[in-house]
């Protein structure tokens, strides 16, 4: 059974190096008769920090405007608002996406051309 993934053509001698990589970083479906390894991509989870322009920036008009943005393999699991400091508040978006190129910061810089936003930086991405 395949599943949509990259299939990396890799002939191992024995089951042995087979399982050392199934610790690779992608998921792994092994075929132990012909011993053949096929990746699936994994999804991560990323954070990513929005900081507006100033304290008198509308957040629900920017959390409005990047749920316009996203890019249609990303998706929004949740929105958040973080007190920063003197009535600054940042908006912190969790997202889950394909483990694929550099999505997070594709998906940053359509953030940071919404008007009112100072920033957007990823903060951290993990596999799920």
């Amino acid at each position: 059974m395949l599943f949509h993934a990259h299939l990396v053509e890799k002939r191992y001698t024995d089951v042995k190096d087979v399982e050392n990589w199934q610790t690779h970083i992608h998921a792994k479906i092994v075929d132990l008769q012909g011993l053949k390894e096929v990746s699936i991509l994994a999804n991560v989870i990323m954070k990513i920090r929005v900081m507006p322009t100033g304290v008198d920036v509308d957040l629900d008009k920017i959390k409005e405007r990047i749920k316009e943005v996203v890019p249609e393999n990303v998706e929004i699991r949740d929105m958040g608002v973080q007190p920063i400091a003197f009535g600054l508040k940042a908006i912190v978006v969790a997202a889950v996406a394909p483990d694929e190129g550099n999505i997070g910061e594709k998906f940053a810089e359509k953030i940071r051309e919404i008007e009112g936003v100072e920033s957007a930086e990823v903060e951290s991405v993990e596999l799920l």
